[in-house]
């Protein structure tokens, strides 16, 4: 049985009238970060490696190669040219390390890429692309092969009313109210597959998405608690990157169904008192590109729909510097940011 529902957080409220001067943001466009400018790989270990392949390229080739092929598939690299090593990381948290050889013959390569977490099929998905685009291949992928629900199995499926999705997001804020971090990632993982229409019920998304941004049980006040609390770990990281996934999947069904005026032009002041303040204070602290897409897909729907908020941030100035500096980045580095920050450039300016 559900227990009764937590008092409901206060609201956050946070003034629109920052500062005129930006301060010094995080979105890095150094090329530290951007390019991979290998001069000769490493030397072979005195160990035996494990699965590695033999690239007839040489390293700084291949390097460049692989730089273009993870910008194209948005994933976020940190380069260490030094040792012909890329630490990545791609939206969904898979992470792993690419490392380049020397060969016997100093025009070929040995490539070697290791997962050290995440998902293995997205892994195994973009070891390959990696290996195409070592050999200069940037050809798209085959779709993987999806099996469908046959339609009379899923009309046979009831999702959950109204109360029940009620009582799920009970227990959720009850969870994100404790200390305990992993139960608090735990629901936060939970509510961003419930409002992901690729991995739930469509309708219960969209019920989900809509109870949460119309503030059901406190969550969303709850979950901006955690996206302001200022902590800068590991793991605050990677709460604060469900927490925004939570709000750009509610965000982007609620727009697709048509039904995002209908909360954006509330009379609930959450969204100009806390929501966006709270999204452009995180976007010029945030140094993962993937947050920083997130962030900008939240923007770009917001002011796509809401007349108030596009004439505030216009008349506050700073958005679009912050947007204009991660619009640089994602050009260099990292295709989704690039889009979604012109996406929400844009949106600012009504095109």
């Amino acid at each position: 049985s559900f227990m009764t529902a937590p008092p409901k957080p206060a609201m956050i409220k946070r003034n629109l009238n920052f500062r005129r001067s930006v301060p010094n943001l995080k979105l890095n466009i150094d090329e530290s970060y951007t390019d991979w400018d290998v001069i000769s790989g490493r030397s072979l270990p005195a160990y035996p490696l494990g699965r590695t392949e033999l690239i007839d390229l040489p390293p700084s080739q291949v390097a460049k190669n692989i730089a273009e092929a993870l910008r194209l598939k948005s994933v976020y690299a940190i380069y260490d040219s030094l040792d012909a090593e890329a630490t990545c990381t791609t939206a969904c948290d898979c992470k792993f390390k690419i490392t380049l050889f020397e060969a016997e013959d100093s025009s070929h390569t040995i490539l070697e890429v290791l997962k050290s977490r995440g998902c293995s099929l997205t892994f195994s998905r973009l070891r390959r692309a990696i290996s195409k685009a070592a050999n200069g291949d940037f050809s798209a992928d085959e779709k993987p092969l999806c099996l469908s629900i046959p339609d009379c199995v899923a009309a046979l499926y009831t999702p959950p009313n109204a109360d029940d999705i009620k009582k799920i997001l009970d227990k959720s804020s009850k969870e994100l109210q404790t200390t305990r971090r992993d139960g608090q990632l735990t629901a936060l993982r939970l509510l961003a597959a419930m409002t992901d229409a690729d991995k739930s019920h469509k309708s219960t998304c969209i019920n989900v998405a809509t109870m949460i941004l119309e503030g059901e049980a406190g969550v969303r006040e709850t979950c901006i608690n955690l996206l302001t609390s200022g902590t800068s770990d590991k793991y605050s990281e990677r709460v604060n990157k469900v927490v925004l996934d939570i709000f750009s999947n509610s965000l982007s069904l609620l727009y697709k169904s048509g039904d995002i005026r209908k909360v954006t032009e509330s009379e609930d002041p959450w969204f100009a008192q806390s929501l966006y303040p709270s999204l452009l204070e995180s976007m010029k602290q945030c140094s993962c590109p993937h947050g920083c897409t997130l962030i900008s897909k939240c923007l770009s729907v917001l002011l796509q729909n809401s007349s108030d908020m596009r004439h505030e941030a216009v008349k506050e100035g700073s958005l679009e510097t912050v947007l204009e500096h991660a619009l640089a980045r994602g050009k260099k580095s990292h295709v989704k940011l690039h889009d979604n920050a012109q996406s929400a450039i844009n949106a600012l300016h009504c095109q």
